[in-house]
This record gives C-alpha cells, structure tokens and sequence, in this order.
C-alpha cells in the first residue's frame, strides 16, 4: 500500500483471500509489515519463502497463509497460518495453525475472509479466517520489532514455485491509523470492492486537525 500505517495505533484490517482451486498447487501468500518502502521489486524469494524470505523484510512482521508442506522449515500437512519476523520463515513467532478451523484444504477456489487486528495497548495481534480466530499474539510491535518507529509499510507478498496456483487478495474493510494519533481511514463496511469501481473513504481526525487528500 502506498499509505504507512502507523503500529502505535489499533488497526483492524480485513481481506478475502483466494489461495486457488487445486488441491496439489502452492505455495501461498504473506501479509506482511515492514519498513523496506514500496519500490518495485520489494520482495524475496519464490517457492517455499513466499516472496518473504530472502527479501529486504528485516525488520517485519509476516502472517503467511501456506498452502504446502515444507517440512525443512516444520510445515505441517494442512494448509496453515503462522506468524513470523525479520525476513524468516520457520514461524519464529507463532507456530503454525490450520488456516481453516474445519477443512486441511483451502486451495477450494473460494474466497474465504482473512483479517488482521492490532492493540497497541495489550500488544495483541489477532489473525482470523474464515471468520475463526486462529492465532492470538502478544507481541511488542514498536518497540521491539520495528526499533521505536511505529510507521511501517504494508501489504502482500507471494509466490509459487514447481507447483502453481492463482492467489488472490482483495481489501474489504481499512480500519487504520495512517499518520499520528487521531486520524483513522475507515471504508464503509457495507463496501466491498474488487476491480474497477469507487469506494467513499472517511477520514475521522481530531478537532482542530488538518486533513488532506492526495490521489
């Protein structure tokens, strides 16, 4: 995203992710925060890294979404989330869950919900899919990953390697603070947006504050 987002504050962002339709593809997608700006060519390697590893992510936070077994990294057989930093991937900081709470599989071709919520002030990071809460993770964002600088870039990476699968991502609700405290870019959540069309964004800023667009 061309926006920074700001850790110090709560975010609460949410997806529909589509992770394709066979069964024996790969390899998978990573939501990822870092401070490596967003030039062309800001990811790592294919295959098993998830354009994750082997890239300029360091420091990051990584939730991946991993639709094969690397069992040289402690992948499990289902399909599964886990929680990584600073370019590795070997689920550094959360162990990896299956991504569906009912099904091993999610490479289905549906599109299943995939949200991220941050609380600067209990450092709890949740992930949830498919409406299920799968990981939840005290973690010191600002402090400890990203070294005091709570503004971070943030998006998706992905990859495929001998194996193939279409992996897709579309954004259906920004709760988020882009700048300083008091300042939140919020979609409608009645919106949901993939392709061509237009959605309002409403900027909720302090009293006093001065608020500018640019696009």
């Amino acid at each position: 995203h061309d926006c920074t987002l700001n850790v110090s504050q709560p975010f609460d962002i949410q997806f529909e992710v589509n992770l394709g339709s066979d069964n024996g593809g790969a390899d998978g997608m990573c939501f990822v925060l870092h401070q490596s700006g967003t030039a062309e060519g800001t990811y790592g390697v294919s295959g098993g890294s998830l354009g994750y590893a082997g890239g300029p992510f360091n420091p990051s936070l990584c939730v991946e979404i991993d639709t094969w077994q690397n069992g040289d990294v402690g992948d499990p057989s289902e399909d599964h989330i886990g929680i990584q930093s600073n370019g590795q991937n070997t689920h550094n900081l959360a162990a990896p869950v299956q991504a569906h709470p009912s099904f091993t599989n999610i490479e289905t071709g549906q599109w299943y919900d995939f949200r991220v919520v941050w609380d600067p002030s209990t450092t709890v990071l949740e992930v949830y899919f498919a409406g299920s809460l799968r990981h939840s993770l005290n973690v010191n964002l600002v402090g400890g990953i990203f070294g005091g600088n709570p503004f971070v870039n943030w998006g998706f990476v992905a990859s495929t390697g001998g194996a193939t699968n279409v992996q897709s991502f579309c954004m259906t609700d920004a709760g988020y603070s882009a700048s300083g405290p008091g300042l939140n870019l919020l979609v409608d959540e009645s919106l949901s947006l993939c392709g061509e069309g237009e959605v309002e964004l409403v900027a909720e800023a302090n009293p006093g504050s001065n608020v500018s667009w640019e696009g």
